[in-house]
């Protein structure tokens, strides 16, 4: 996986940041953000139309993306995640769409993901690894993006922290989650934010924290 550098990187997020508003299918920049010396603001990536996209299952839903969250780059592409403004906790049955792009901005293909969209990774093997519904409900959703096929795993509900699971990152082979909305409420006095480490094995996915290892299952 390529890191990107911190230019294209401020690039593509001051972009996101002004195509997030969405109005009867037309962007609207609802601010002019402050551009760092140096730097200047192009638009990255502009929403698009997905036919069908949460019709009958959200009201009023727009068939166009929106909501731009987490962003990661791997090889040629650049991989954003669309929320759709679907809830938090996946609780509407909406569905996000993870889009990939050019590093030119062009896009490739989009996926559909049932729940709210949160971090995006690349794995070595070449799997697309998304999770969603920070504030509970979690769960992870695998995508082959040659295929578009997906495997889908629930975290442990409730999980060791009360809430749900964020940002992805891998390191040294292991996939690391965020832990969010602790107990179901937000950052209180004396409440922490864990680092989960969930570790794929040859067999099967584990789900390990500081209490030990639990299982994650699999959704058939």
């Amino acid at each position: 996986m390529r890191r990107i550098n911190s230019q294209m990187f401020a690039a593509i997020t001051m972009a996101l940041a002004s195509t997030a508003t969405l109005a009867a299918g037309v962007v609207r920049v609802s601010a002019s953000p402050t551009v760092a010396a140096g730097y200047s603001l192009t638009t990255f990536a502009s929403p698009f139309t997905v036919t069908g996209l949460n019709q009958g299952i959200i009201p009023g839903a727009s068939p166009v993306v929106s909501a731009p969250d987490d962003i990661t780059v791997a090889g040629n592409s650049v991989f954003i995640g669309w929320g759709n403004n679907v809830m938090s906790d996946g609780s509407d049955g909406g569905q996000s769409v993870v889009a990939q792009y050019t590093l030119t901005g062009q896009l490739v293909n989009h996926f559909n993901v049932t729940g709210h969209i949160e971090g995006i990774a690349m794995g070595s093997n070449g799997m697309l690894y998304t999770d969603q519904n920070e504030d509970g409900n979690s769960t992870l959703t695998v995508i082959n993006t040659a295929t578009g096929s997906q495997m889908r795993y629930g975290y442990p509900n409730p999980s060791v922290h009360g809430g749900g699971f964020d940002g992805l990152q891998f390191v040294n082979g292991n996939l690391y989650a965020s832990g969010s909305n602790p107990d179901n409420g937000g950052d209180g006095p004396g409440q922490v934010n864990p680092d989960i480490s969930s570790v794929l094995t040859n067999r099967s996915p584990m789900f390990s924290d500081r209490l030990g290892p639990r299982r994650i299952f699999r959704f058939f």
